[in-house]
């Protein structure tokens, strides 16, 4: 497990863009021993709830206590709960063939697994994405890091040149770290766009690989990823004083939030009209392919297989899987093979758009929030977890709404990111209550209305008049409601 950081100097996370290793064989071989590792300890998870719920049926409650209590413990240290389990052979971690940081790296991933809400952790399906990690036993000072002296990691500045045109390359730079066990090495191209502080200290390196439908002239569908984590106390921010605004996080209506500040000024925050017409557009793809989708699944069905007509949840992956065992077969399937390339393209073409507008809306996002916080320094926001509350309402009107989550969390970073002091208060029945009276608020759900006062006004307008309340008491300038009421 990965161990807590006991030092209060804060750190930050510089991310840079690469190229392929070289050689790519090895970080291959450990992305994919990487995710083998990972489904390893979700399986063992999986035994040890088991375990607890044979006991929950057949024990009592005093022994079903200490089989918890005993489990629990046992997750606290995850070599000893996980990797040398004498049910699991010699240990998961020992035989798994990862270096230290990677296999570091993987446990804390399949410890948050664990820890969420709902449903066991799931098993994770082989795409090509991964990650390996080089966490530093003792932390690396970036003067080390840079001169080349450090033997697990060093960046080298030296002037590069393009393969082709022979030009410098900008910002360039080449990372080797070690990414195997023996001390195997690899090193990425990257663009050291952001240079590191001087006085830092480096604990973390990871590389990531994701898949994407972005295509260039190469055809490359991959990309590659430098995370290097860095502490420094340059990175302390003095606590600011200042104007107190409120924001109240949504996205209802196109809107993604609503401010209010102390000074009486309100505004709601919009997307620009291009970022919507662009997820618009991408959205008609969407509908364009499910329709292409539905024509291929019916002629699937009259030609091959009557099933088709009741797989429904059946998605283009699920039946580009079917079109190859139905080849194997024997079957005539080049109506489907014509559907498979069409399906791609849309595909590449919907990935595209919205990839596009999230760059422009993260970009927006950081002006916006700059202008804020030059304004008002001190931010009240809702203690929320947005990825929870849209899984919680999976079934309802925000399931599988990646805007909800994105837009809201990526505007929150930025208020964070532009050095304004966050002041979170509870975010229970911020919208639920009448601001002016207390009371619980009827009406429609984008009309509230109070039985109690006759206030009528939108739902997001109530919601941030109280957490600009709430924040104002936690922050000490402002009496509670409660004796505010009772005054005269």
């Amino acid at each position: 497990m990965v161990k807590r950081r006991t030092s209060s100097v804060p750190c930050r996370v510089y991310k840079y863009g690469a190229l392929p290793p070289e050689p790519r064989d090895v970080v291959d071989e450990q992305m994919w021993l990487a995710h083998r590792y990972y489904n390893d300890l979700i399986e063992v998870e999986h035994a040890r709830r088991q375990a607890f719920v044979w006991a929950r049926d057949r024990v009592s409650a005093e022994e079903l206590r200490e089989v918890s209590k005993q489990i629990e413990e046992e997750r606290k240290d995850v070599c000893n709960a996980r990797v040398r389990d004498p049910e699991w052979g010699p240990g998961l971690r020992g035989t798994c063939g990862l270096y230290s940081g990677t296999y570091l790296l993987i446990e804390a991933q399949a410890e948050q697994a664990r820890k969420k809400k709902g449903a066991p952790p799931r098993f994770r399906r082989w795409t090509g994405e991964g990650a390996i990690g080089i966490q530093c036993a003792k932390p690396i000072p970036v003067s080390e890091l840079m001169d080349g002296t450090n033997r697990y990691a060093s960046i080298d500045t030296s002037p590069r040149y393009h393969i082709r045109t022979g030009r410098p390359i900008k910002n360039g730079a080449l990372l080797t770290c070690v990414v195997g066990p023996g001390g195997t090495k690899a090193s990425f191209s990257m663009k050291l766009h952001r240079p590191l502080p001087e006085d830092g200290l480096v604990r973390w390196i990871k590389i990531l690989r994701r898949r994407t439908a972005e295509t260039s002239v190469a055809g490359v569908r991959e990309k590659w990823e430098v995370h290097i984590t860095v502490e420094s106390s340059t990175f302390i921010r003095p606590e600011r004083k200042g104007p107190v605004a409120a924001i109240d996080l949504c996205w209802s209506k196109g809107r993604v939030g609503h401010l209010l500040g102390e000074d009486g000024y309100e505004e709601p925050i919009l997307p620009h009209t291009a970022i919507v017409k662009k997820l618009r557009y991408a959205d008609s793809v969407r509908s364009i392919r499910d329709g292409y989708l539905n024509v291929a699944k019916e002629w699937a069905a009259i030609n091959i297989d009557p099933r088709v007509r009741s797989w429904h949840r059946m998605h283009a992956k699920g039946l580009m899987r079917k079109i190859r065992e139905w080849r194997e077969e024997g079957h005539d399937v080049a109506v489907l093979e014509a559907w498979r390339h069409r399906d791609t393209h849309l595909y590449q073409i919907e990935h595209n758009v919205r990839a596009k507008a999230k760059r422009r809306l993260q970009n927006d996002y950081r002006v916006w929030a700059r202008r804020v916080v030059d304004r008002y320094p001190v931010i009240i926001l809702e203690d929320l977890d947005l990825s929870e509350l849209a899984t919680e309402n999976s079934g309802g009107k925000w399931g599988n709404h990646q805007r909800f989550v994105y837009a809201p969390s990526r505007l929150r970073d930025a208020l964070a990111n532009a050095g304004a002091q966050i002041v979170k208060v509870p975010a229970a029945y911020t919208s639920a209550l009448c601001h002016c009276c207390g009371k619980e608020v009827g009406g429609t759900y984008h009309r509230p209305r109070c039985e109690e006062c006759d206030w009528v006004g939108d739902r997001r307008e109530n919601a941030v008049r109280n957490i600009l309340a709430d924040g104002m008491e936690a922050l000490g300038r402002a009496p509670k409601r409660e004796e505010a009421a009772q005054r005269p």
